[in-house]
């Protein structure tokens, strides 16, 4: 099988690929639960991908130079997917401060011109990120549900 240079395998530069968000994802917890730091993450789907592999290859690879620029040094950013992007925000300042920067980064993207379906979630007091990642994720699915569906779900014919 022929790959080419946006194949998951290879993320953009900056972000981590799935399988090493897992493992990071991973050692994250030991750490977490050792020092009792608060973190979230944030999760990210673009809209109108989902199509094309190229075009999807490019939405996402602007969406990481974007958000590789607009994120703390201390954060961590992966490519989830062909069209969904994670972020563990560590420290977290505060609880409301992961929803205070998904939002800010739901305007950067939509500002750039990427329609972006954003969820987050904090992590809760001995609940494993991979947990905390899918609470995130499925906020996000539920965001991009919405953005699809501009009549609130009604599919008429």
């Amino acid at each position: 099988m022929e790959t080419s240079k946006h194949d998951l395998t290879s993320p953009s530069r900056g972000a981590l690929d799935r399988a090493d968000w897992k493992k990071f994802l991973e050692d994250e917890n030991r750490i977490v639960a050792d020092t009792g730091v608060r973190v979230g993450i944030i999760s990210v789907d673009l809209a109108g991908a989902h199509d094309n592999p190229e075009r999807d290859a490019v939405l996402r690879d602007r969406a990481v130079r974007l958000l590789s620029r607009r994120i703390a040094r201390t954060d961590r950013l992966a490519v989830t997917s062909n069209s969904s992007l994670a972020i563990l925000r560590a420290p977290l300042d505060s609880v409301p401060s992961v929803e205070r920067q998904a939002r800010d980064l739901a305007l950067q993207l939509f500002g750039a011109g990427l329609d972006a379906a954003v969820g987050f979630a904090h992590r809760r007091t001995g609940e494993d990120l991979m947990d905390t990642w899918a609470r995130a994720d499925a906020q996000a699915d539920r965001a991009l549900y919405r953005l699809e569906r501009a009549d609130h779900g009604v599919a008429l014919p």
